[in-house]
């Protein structure tokens, strides 16, 4: 589960609390509390995931197992489905 992976990550490069990765991901801690309760569904904003991608010190890949992930229309020419994942 993806909200699993996430604490394990934190834990990995010391993000202590989900306030502490809401702060560096500029995102609401409410966000992601929801992202790791599962409560968020399976889709994942693009800037959220970059932004959570930057703050945990991984690839976006990191989400695309359990999510997926909307795709930017202006960064990505590659998904022709529109969602990565």
């Amino acid at each position: 589960m993806l909200g699993q992976r996430i604490e394990q990550r934190m834990q990995e490069v010391g993000i202590e609390t989900q306030t502490a990765l809401a702060s560096r991901a500029g995102l609401s801690v409410q966000y992601v509390n929801g992202i790791i309760r599962g409560d968020r569904g399976k889709r994942l904003g693009y800037e959220a995931a970059l932004r959570l991608a930057k703050a945990l010190e991984v690839d976006l890949i990191f989400f695309s197992t359990d999510t997926a992930i909307a795709v930017n229309s202006e960064a990505s020419n590659a998904s022709a489905g529109g969602v990565v994942g």
